[in-house]
């Protein structure tokens, strides 16, 4: 039986994963599975998806960079 097909992206920083994890690592491990017809990058700024990308090799890149914003723990503290 075979898998439903999935695109697995990656938030990341840099030419890392958000949890460190080197996105060599990363996208070796997802061509690893059947059912991952691309891999690819988000949640990023625009200027590190390029980067990112080009380590992505053996499956189709799919990128969609974050809107531009950043994130306040504490709104309040602002």
């Amino acid at each position: 039986m075979g898998g439903i097909p999935a695109w697995l992206p990656y938030s990341i920083r840099g030419t890392t994963t958000s949890a460190g994890q080197p996105l060599t690592e990363a996208f070796s491990l997802a061509r690893s599975s059947a059912a991952v017809v691309a891999t690819g990058v988000n949640c990023a700024p625009a200027a590190d998806t390029a980067a990112a990308l080009a380590l992505n090799t053996g499956l189709p890149g799919v990128v969609y960079p974050n809107g531009g914003g950043t994130w306040a723990p504490n709104p309040a503290a602002g």
